[in-house]
């Protein structure tokens, strides 16, 4: 079931137009014929290994853990299924099974590469045909060449705008997390402003009536004392509750990093979430760096890994934070410190940290630690 549910529209087209080919095929076989009767089972099983070769090499390797490697050995037996039924059968109609191959190189090789591969097989194809039947195969295959072609820049520009929007998803998720990061930093600076604003000026105030009451307390007599007293109660009071408010206001800083990790998103790539709860982040620069480092873990996962899942985790001490990275894909041995992971250790040695890379049981992890009290160098 698992199984049936990846067959998207391109596979129906491309298990249809095998279906139609093959149907035809048998229907049109003169089955009098001793080479039919001998080899009948032996065309039926060509057909179905250019099936199966072709919906192995075009499964996800990260869903049904298929290594890449093998999806090129599939790539190969589906083209040399095709090839043999083309040597096999005198059917002029059977390059259209390398033309449903041609449409699968995009997902494999660059578009150069891609073409230069389609111009040798159709070459080769129809001079093998043409020197087989003695007879010419220019024009037959300029025509079936140019659908090969066809085939090849329809995937090419299919693929091309199914990375687009990807990669805009991805964009776009990154700006809901920043833009949310950046709403909390505003609250937080307007939290503390109202507190300022509160100690500086009705605190302030407060204090001054408070003293002036004590001191009316001691120049009025009789029941006008009595309310002089009971007026400066009140003000000492108010002066604690707004004390109490203002204590609150400034301990009340908690960004909500959660929120703003829960908006990341990834095409094809589920993210795991271990977030230790409850948890505080106070300082902007730390919240920025937990998120920047999540998203850059995201897109190499992304480009080069291969998984179907990553798994981010962040716990906290009485000193630190504590970020571990990791996914089900696969990594090579040794890490290649390009722009992003550079931009990602900068970002955490600037407030102090530490960033450690492994790549144990070819899976990069990373483990990141942030001090509480880490300054930015420069600030």
């Amino acid at each position: 079931m698992k199984f049936i549910n990846h067959i998207d529209a391109a596979d129906t087209a491309a298990v249809g137009t095998w279906a139609m080919v093959a149907g035809v095929t048998f229907y049109l076989l003169p089955y009098e014929a001793d080479w039919v009767s001998h080899y009948l089972w032996g065309y039926i099983a060509l057909f179905i290994s250019y099936l199966v070769c072709y919906l192995a090499a075009t499964r996800k390797s990260s869903t049904y853990t298929i290594p890449l490697a093998a999806r090129y050995l599939f790539l190969f037996g589906q083209i040399a299924s095709a090839f043999a039924l083309m040597i096999l059968l005198p059917a002029d109609y059977l390059p259209i099974l390398s033309i449903i191959w041609a449409a699968v190189l995009p997902a494999f090789f660059r578009f150069k590469t891609s073409l230069a591969i389609i111009i040798a097989v159709v070459i080769t194809w129809f001079s093998a045909d043409a020197y087989i039947n003695q007879e010419n195969t220019l024009f037959t295959g300029l025509l079936f060449g140019t659908f090969h072609l066809f085939a090849l820049l329809a995937h090419h520009q299919t693929i091309q705008a199914t990375r687009a929007k990807d990669a805009l998803e991805n964009k776009n998720a990154e700006l809901l997390a920043t833009q949310h990061l950046l709403a909390e930093a505003n609250k937080q600076s307007e939290r503390t402003r109202i507190a300022r604003d509160l100690h500086d000026l009705l605190g302030h105030h407060l204090t001054a009536l408070t003293i002036n009451l004590q001191v009316a307390s001691h120049l009025t007599e009789g029941e006008a004392k009595d309310k002089v007293l009971q007026c400066h109660q009140l003000s000492k009071l108010l002066l604690s509750d707004v004390r109490e408010a203002v204590s609150t206001l400034r301990d009340n800083q908690q960004l909500d990093l959660l929120t703003a990790l829960k908006t990341l998103h990834a095409p094809g790539l589920d993210i795991a979430l271990n977030i230790q709860d409850p948890i505080s982040v106070e300082d902007l620069q730390i919240a920025e760096t937990i998120l920047r480092c999540c998203q850059e873990a995201i897109t190499n996962t992304l480009r080069h890994s291969n998984a179907s899942t990553i798994f981010i985790t962040l716990t906290v001490d009485d000193n630190s934070y504590h970020l571990a990275i990791q996914d089900n894909g696969s990594a090579p041995s040794n890490i290649n410190m390009g722009n992003g992971l550079k931009g990602m250790k900068e970002r955490v040695e600037r407030l102090n940290g530490q960033l450690s890379l492994s790549t144990s049981a070819k899976v990069l992890a990373y483990d990141i630690v942030l001090p509480k009290n880490g300054v930015a160098h420069g600030q």
